[in-house]
């Protein structure tokens, strides 16, 4: 499956298809079962790594979705090594009972710590569609002690939402755990029931 933000695609493996590209846009595509860590725009680089993060969960139906982001202070010529200047953080998503839980681990993190990095934004898609769009809830279990908004919205195909979660400040060289929830989670004999995830 591909998605993206207006157009999702189900092929068999080894398909050939065209997409259509604006020609004065950027496009990006995303395979499911990735994690992005995408920064904002600024005027320079150096303004542009002290924007907030915000995360893109391509949710799998068959695998378990990961993403990488490595930070440093661009500078050192060596990169990773003891104390120095970066931080790394792997991103982990799956599904289990109905819900999508989303964990990160981090290496080296005074450095994000340092550089009060924050993750303001986690937005999930492709989440099939389990019953509309209401009824989406989270909860930070471990790592910020913080809220925030959530909104979700149906792709054109009305297969497949999209759940965007704002506000949660988390800081990125903060390991952390979220689970996201569909109210219909449950059956009606109080049941876990799949959310088609």
């Amino acid at each position: 499956m591909v998605l993206t933000s207006q157009v999702s695609l189900s092929t068999p493996e080894r398909s050939k298809f065209a997409l259509d590209a604006q020609p004065d846009h950027i496009t990006m595509h995303v395979r499911e079962g990735n994690i992005l860590a995408l920064q904002g725009d600024a005027l320079t680089t150096e303004a542009a790594r002290k924007t907030a993060f915000e995360l893109l969960v391509v949710v799998s139906s068959s695998e378990q979705s990961t993403g990488q982001v490595f930070l440093d202070d661009g500078e050192e010529a060596e990169m990773g090594g003891d104390g120095g200047n970066w931080t790394s953080v792997g991103f982990s998503s799956t599904t289990q009972n109905g819900s999508v839980h989303l964990s990160s681990k981090v290496e080296n993190q005074g450095f994000a710590l340092n550089q009060k990095l924050i993750i303001d934004n986690v937005t999930f898609i492709g989440l099939q569609n389990a019953g509309g769009v209401e009824g989406y809830t989270f909860n930070i279990t471990r790592g910020a002690n913080s809220t925030g908004d959530i909104k979700a919205s149906l792709d054109s195909s009305q297969r497949f939402v999209t759940v965007q979660i704002s506000g949660v400040a988390i800081p990125i060289g903060t390991e952390f755990e979220l689970e996201l929830k569909h109210g219909n989670a449950l059956n009606s004999s109080g049941n876990k029931a799949f959310i088609g995830l």
